[in-house]
C-alpha cells in the first residue's frame, strides 16, 4: 500500500493532496466528507464557509436591513463583551492592587455576570460568523482573536479556582495576564476591519 502526499501553493495559500495509488483520496484545498452523486466529490472548505454564509437565517441577519437582524445582533455582542472584559477588568485590577478598600472576595458574587456575558458573546458572535463566514474564517487576525479569548477564559477560570475556591495564591500574575490578553484580543477584533480579508468582497485584502 503506498500513500503519496502532495504539498503544494497558489495565490490563495498552501494546499495538500492525498492519494492512494491512483485514487485520489483528497484532492488540493478540499477535505474529506461524504461522497456525492455524480459530479459532487468532496466539499472544499471555502464551499463550507460558503454554505454557512448562504443559509436563510445568515443571509437575513446580513441582508434584512432589520433592526431585529444585524443591529441587535451586534449590539448584544457588545453587551456580552462588556459584561465578560469589564468584570475580568475589574477583578484583574482589584487583584493589583487597585481599589484596596474593596474587599476582593466581595467580588465573587459578579463572577456568573461574567459568565452571562460569555454565553451573549459567544451566541452572537456565531451569528456574526455564520453571516459572514467567508470572510472572518479566513482571517488570520480572527484566529488570533479566537486563541486571545480562549486563553483569557482559561485564565479567568484559574483565578477563581486561586483565589476564591482554594484561597493559595493572590492572583497578581494571572491579573496580569488577563489584562494583556483581554486588551489584545479586543484589538485583533478591531484590526480584522483593517487587516485580512475584505468583508463581501472575496479574493480582496485590506
Amino acid at each position: 500500500m503506498k500513500i503519496q502526499i502532495n504539498i503544494g501553493g497558489d495565490e490563495r495559500g498552501h494546499s495538500i493532496a492525498f492519494k492512494h495509488g491512483r485514487e485520489s483520496i483528497c484532492e488540493p484545498g478540499q477535505v474529506p466528507g461524504k461522497r456525492g452523486s455524480g459530479k459532487a466529490g468532496y466539499l472544499a472548505m471555502d464551499e463550507i464557509y460558503q454554505a454557512m454564509e448562504n443559509t436563510g437565517f445568515a443571509t437575513w441577519i446580513r441582508e434584512s436591513g432589520s433592526i431585529w437582524a444585524y443591529p441587535i445582533v451586534l449590539s448584544m455582542h457588545a453587551i456580552g463583551m462588556g459584561m465578560l472584559v469589564g468584570f475580568n477588568w475589574a477583578l484583574d485590577l482589584r487583584l493589583l492592587g487597585v481599589a484596596s478598600e474593596v474587599p476582593v472576595m466581595s467580588m465573587e458574587r459578579y463572577i456568573p455576570w461574567a459568565w452571562w456575558g460569555f454565553w451573549i458573546n459567544a451566541i452572537s458572535g456565531v451569528v456574526l460568523t455564520f453571516a459572514d463566514a467567508t470572510t472572518k474564517m479566513t482571517s488570520w487576525v480572527f484566529g488570533v482573536k479566537m486563541s486571545l479569548i480562549v486563553i483569557a477564559v482559561i485564565v479567568l477560570m484559574q483565578i477563581k479556582k486561586q483565589v476564591f475556591v482554594n484561597k493559595t495564591s493572590d492572583g497578581k500574575v494571572l491579573a496580569a495576564v488577563s489584562l494583556a490578553l483581554w486588551a489584545f484580543a479586543i484589538t485583533a477584533g478591531r484590526l480584522m476591519a483593517y487587516i485580512g480579508p475584505v468583508s463581501g468582497l472575496k479574493g480582496v485584502s485590506n
